[in-house]
């Protein structure tokens, strides 16, 4: 048995829907890298659900007390068979609940986790989705005074409605369940923590959610450099099976990119990721389009660095962009679009601007231009975006508030904010 913790002592209780190590997207970072920052300066422990039923060991967090996987509980509907999705797609009609919410829903495991939490003094759960909500009972939390945080990377239902490729009645359906979930896990719940500004406003201007605070991602300082570079090629990095990948692509191809190459025909758009059939179509209709597949950490950055310059051009998705993110923190010159930095606009704005912003197909091919032609401004831009990257989601003082904000009175909670 797991050794309580003392009296008085903060005991901070972390649950996610997916197991984040290795930390192999932008998603799985911002947990992965918060969970062990968290662990430094209080009693942490882990629990993640191998909601994708990858081969998944518990090693990787040195900092953490305690890390627990739980076996995945509901299988992918594109893997079962036609008897388990029917029975799946019935229990989804007559339980209420989104889907996402089902794969984390076991009256046994949530038994058990409440028995932990209680044995061992648990003073804070911290929720990494609303979606994994079903695993405790939340009503039974308050009773014994436990704290309830819940992380909200994304507007869950906005994310749903622009990226689902569902049937029209059934998005429908689920675009209003996810929404009403939502909003009933935040009223359980003490806090919500957004981290995007965009989405926090969202959540209390649009939906009432009077306790959602924002707070930056806890990500790690990296010792990479981006210099500038006289390259042929320009790089986006992201799989473009994910939909707003692949449509934010296509408008830059279409609306940008060709423009560009009648300046400079030499030069090529590299996109990293795991090849797929929307990166194959892509290659074939733009010749000057390179997949260069998956990459490890390290060959992402070697990419990274020696490119001209990244480009965001997303279009739609809550959330933060964590591509544009991995470019500040490196210090590579960025261009993005309004929607693209959304999730970091109101940090910001309390800067000179350590990225470009492409309001239109105009502005963005005229940056384009800009950086390609003049190396200091260039230089200049990576400078601030490292620095802004550097103080912003790497700073010591970024994870001191996460840590007030979990152990925090309301006041302070709403100082925070």
């Amino acid at each position: 048995m797991v050794q309580p913790v003392e009296k008085n002592t903060m005991h901070l209780f972390m649950l996610s829907s997916q197991v984040v190590y290795p930390p192999t997207d932008g998603g799985k970072q911002g947990i992965y890298y918060r969970m062990n920052a968290l662990g430094t300066r209080t009693r942490v422990s882990v629990c993640m659900v191998n909601s994708a039923n990858i081969a998944a060991a518990d090693d990787g967090f040195d900092a953490v007390h305690h890390v627990r996987i739980i076996p995945q509980i509901l299988r992918p509907s594109k893997e079962c068979g036609s008897f388990e999705l029917f029975c799946q797609t019935v229990h989804w009609l007559t339980c209420g609940m989104p889907r996402q919410a089902l794969v984390s829903d076991s009256a046994e495991v949530r038994k058990q986790l409440m028995e932990y939490i209680r044995e061992t003094r648990v003073t804070t759960v911290l929720l990494e989705s609303p979606f994994v909500a079903p695993l405790l009972d939340l009503s039974q939390l308050r009773a014994w005074h436990v704290k309830i945080v819940v992380v909200l990377h994304n507007i869950e239902h906005l994310y749903f409605q622009e990226t689902t490729t569902w049937p029209a009645p059934l998005r429908s359906m689920e675009y209003e369940r996810i929404k009403r979930y939502e909003l009933e896990i935040l009223r359980q719940a003490d806090l919500g923590i957004s981290i995007s500004p965009w989405d926090a406003q969202y959540f209390k201007e649009q939906l009432g959610a009077s306790n959602v605070v924002y707070l930056p991602s806890v990500l790690p300082r990296e010792d990479t450099r981006w210099h500038p570079q006289n390259s042929n090629y320009i790089l986006f990095t992201g799989g473009l099976s994910f939909l707003p990948n692949y449509e934010g692509v296509v408008w830059f191809l279409e609306k940008v990119f060709l423009q560009y190459r009648e300046r400079y025909p030499k030069m090529e758009l590299w996109i990293t990721g795991k090849r797929s059939d929307a990166a194959e179509r892509l290659a074939r209709t733009y010749d000057h389009v390179h997949l260069t597949g998956f990459l490890t950490g390290t060959e992402l950055r070697k990419v990274e660095c020696g490119c001209r310059f990244i480009i965001v051009p997303i279009l739609k998705g809550s959330g933060v962009k964590v591509k544009l993110l991995d470019a500040m923190a490196i210090g590579a010159p960025a261009i993005t679009t309004l929607h693209g930095r959304q999730g970091i606009f109101g940090d910001a704005q309390k800067a000179e601007a350590p990225f470009l912003c492409g309001e239109d197909a105009d502005i963005f091919l005229r940056h384009m231009f800009d950086l390609s032609e003049d190396v200091d401004m260039a230089t200049s831009l990576g400078e601030r975006a490292q620095h802004f990257y550097d103080t912003t989601y790497a700073s010591e003082e970024n994870v001191d508030k996460w840590l007030e904000v979990c152990r925090a009175s309301s006041k302070m909670e709403n100082e925070v904010c």
